[in-house]
C-alpha cells in the first residue's frame, strides 16, 4: 500500500496511490501544520512515525522532491494490506 505526500491549496496532502493503475486517489489527510497532519493520519489509523513524516515534509520544502511516496511495511510478519498491520516509511526508490 502506498500514499503520496504533496502540497496542494489546503496544505500538505496525503493521498492514496493506486500503484496498479497509477492513479492518485482521494485525500486522507490535509493540513499546513505538521503536527495536525500527523495527528490526522494517526486518527485514521496510518502508522507513521512523526520524525518520518516531518522528514518527508522537509524533502518537499527543501525542493528535493515535488512529492514523496510513503510505502507500507508489514509489521510482525503479517502480510495483510491494511493500515493496522503496516508501518509507513519514505519510499527512497521513487
Amino acid at each position: 500500500m502506498k500514499f503520496i505526500l504533496m502540497v496542494e491549496e489546503d496544505g500538505y496532502q496525503i493521498r492514496f496511490w493506486d500503484e496498479i493503475i497509477e492513479k492518485i486517489g482521494e485525500t486522507i489527510a490535509s493540513s499546513w501544520d505538521r503536527k495536525k497532519l500527523h495527528e490526522s493520519v494517526k486518527i485514521k489509523g496510518m502508522n507513521i512515525k512523526k520524525d518520518e513524516l516531518y522528514h518527508a515534509i522537509d524533502m518537499i520544502e527543501n525542493h528535493d522532491k515535488s512529492f514523496v511516496v510513503l510505502k507500507s511495511i508489514p509489521k510482525n510478519n503479517v502480510d495483510l494490506d491494511t493500515f493496522l498491520n503496516d508501518e509507513f516509511t519514505i519510499d527512497e526508490n521513487v
